[in-house]
């Protein structure tokens, strides 16, 4: 997996680059698409020199997955609450606002289209699903530890069902649910959940 984590340097300066750098990033992605995104357009968009761009991130892969994930980061908290069912009500309501933005339609528009040409921006959001799912297990791996729920749990079934109502609400351009209705998908979820 993608170390998604830039080699910045610590002080004020540094975190301004990263932020300009990151809303560049995710401006070009959402205005221009993937093939237009290069580290010369995100540099010129920032403000920095390229060189910067090609020290802290390397490539474009890395570039893009992490502003994504800088992004997502921001709307979607992975807090412990002290039970699943709090924890997934805090996930799935950062999920649901950050579903209706225009980055996450970005994200989404690109996954469904036909990107052969821009590889490195289908890595970088594979790494960005992958990187989300990661979070995910780790919110249910401590309800096991808790001792909530068993530890041969089938998580995969468990976030496919959490998770696609939410998505196709928004695909489909229903928009956002409500929290009534975050409470009753989890509730029903969590009543049916089978072990592996």
């Amino acid at each position: 997996m993608l170390d998604a984590t830039p080699k910045a340097r610590p002080g004020g300066r540094s975190e301004r680059v990263a932020d300009a750098v990151k809303q560049a990033t995710i401006n070009l992605l959402v205005a221009d698409g993937p093939t237009a995104l290069t580290l010369e357009a995100v540099a010129a968009k920032a403000g920095v020199n390229r060189t910067t761009l090609y020290r802290r991130w390397g490539d474009k892969t890395r570039l893009v997955t992490w502003a994504l994930l800088e992004t997502v980061a921001e709307e979607v908290p992975y807090v412990d609450k002290g039970s699943l069912a709090a924890d997934l009500m805090v996930v799935l309501s950062g999920v649901n606002k950050f579903l209706g933005t225009t980055v996450a339609k970005a994200v989404m528009q690109i996954m469904i289209q036909d990107t052969q040409t821009s590889t490195d921006v289908n890595g970088a959001i594979s790494e960005f699903w992958d990187s989300r799912f990661n979070r995910m297990k780790e919110v249910i791996d401590r309800a096991i530890t808790r001792g909530e729920h068993p530890a041969n749990l089938d998580q995969d079934y468990l976030v496919d069902q959490l998770f696609g109502p939410v998505y196709l609400r928004h695909i489909t351009g229903r928009g956002a649910v409500s929290r009534s209705y975050l409470k009753t998908l989890i509730s029903d979820v969590l009543a049916r959940i089978p072990s592996k």
